[in-house]
């Protein structure tokens, strides 16, 4: 019988909550048990758990000081007694049948059953989200799929999203894998897990669905200037290259490698819609060891061009040409951008 706890980080997000909440309580199949941590929000958050916790007899809710996402839903993981997870973000909501929907999809065979998202805006328009490469299907975890897994080759999509939610996923292959995950991390914290947990399963699914509305946030730190941003990148890489198993997949040090060249990229980028890429940091970010070694042994098919560029430039650690080929793509993004 397949029982499932969801699992819900929650921090200052009081004008989401109820949503977020609300949806996962209206399921046509209920969750066996609903995880709320409260990671010590300071905005009201608290006291809409404990009104939720009081009023629902599946609502388990911790609340503990802050201490980042990876920390929250680490604690969670303590109270989950059920076969299955699933991960829900406290500013997205799900549909009724949504976790009808990947329950169906589950069989004795099959380890985690995916699907795709819908964004949200706050305007109140949705679009379908294709968060993963591969095709609607059932997977094997063969070597095949492990060639790939690791690099999004800049596209930001993996044959399998690397986001902890939009997924069913066993509770022991959960359990697992989150004890090689470190709290620390910043940015990227899902791939540290989920990573892991495809290599422990045999067979996966991917629906046609997009029950799953991830709410798109332009003060997000995905949208907003990310300082350390490479500090950040160089322990989730390292944790990532610490996960057994992990450096028997093929093509390993290669996928590696380009995924780290593919960060470079985003961290230059990063520093220059800031306006601080110095000559002196780029010199900086160029240099660094990770960099110097996945410059050697690397993936070219498949980048986009921004990213092949400042790639090819740091061959040379090329700092002005680099400058002005993003001077020059800022331009023709704003011109396309211009109605008419």
């Amino acid at each position: 019988m397949i029982t499932v706890t969801a699992i819900i980080p929650v921090y200052n997000v009081k004008s989401f909550l109820p949503r977020c909440l609300d949806s996962v309580l209206r399921q046509t199949v209920p969750f066996e048990r609903v995880v709320i941590i409260n990671d010590g929000s300071t905005d009201g958050c608290r006291e809409i758990c404990e009104s939720y916790s009081e009023n629902y007899n599946n609502i388990r809710l911790i609340n503990k000081e802050n201490g980042g996402l990876v920390s929250a839903w680490m604690e969670g993981l303590k109270y989950v007694e059920t076969s299955h997870i699933c991960f829900i973000d406290s500013d997205d909501f799900i549909s009724e049948d949504y976790l009808e929907t990947l329950v169906r999809g589950i069989d004795s065979d099959v380890d985690m059953v995916c699907m795709n998202a819908t964004q949200a805006f706050d305007t109140g328009e949705q679009r379908l989200f294709r968060i993963n490469g591969l095709a609607p299907g059932t997977y094997e975890i063969n070597d095949e799929f492990k060639g790939r897994m690791l690099s999004d080759h800049g596209a930001f999509v993996r044959p399998v999203a690397s986001c902890r939610w939009a997924k069913l996923i066993r509770a022991d292959l959960v359990i697992k894998y989150s004890q090689y995950c470190t709290q620390e991390i910043s940015y990227g914290e899902d791939q540290q897990l989920t990573l892991g947990v495809l290599l422990g399963c045999k067979r996966i699914r991917i629906l046609d669905e997009y029950k799953y509305y991830y709410q798109y946030n332009t003060t997000s730190i995905l949208h907003t200037y990310r300082k350390n941003l490479w500090e950040k990148i160089e322990l989730l890489m390292k944790t990532i290259d610490g996960i057994p198993g992990m450096r028997d997949i093929p093509e390993y040090q290669k996928q590696y490698n380009t995924q780290f060249l593919l960060y470079f990229c985003e961290c230059v980028r990063n520093e220059f819609y800031n306006g601080s890429l110095t000559k002196k940091n780029y010199i900086k970010l160029v240099s660094s060891n990770n960099v110097q070694i996945a410059l050697k042994d690397f993936f070219q098919d498949n980048l986009r061009r921004i990213d092949r560029i400042i790639i090819n430039n740091a061959q040379n650690k090329e700092y002005i040409i680099t400058v002005l080929f993003l001077e020059l793509y800022k331009l023709i993004y704003r011109i396309r951008r211009i109605p008419g």
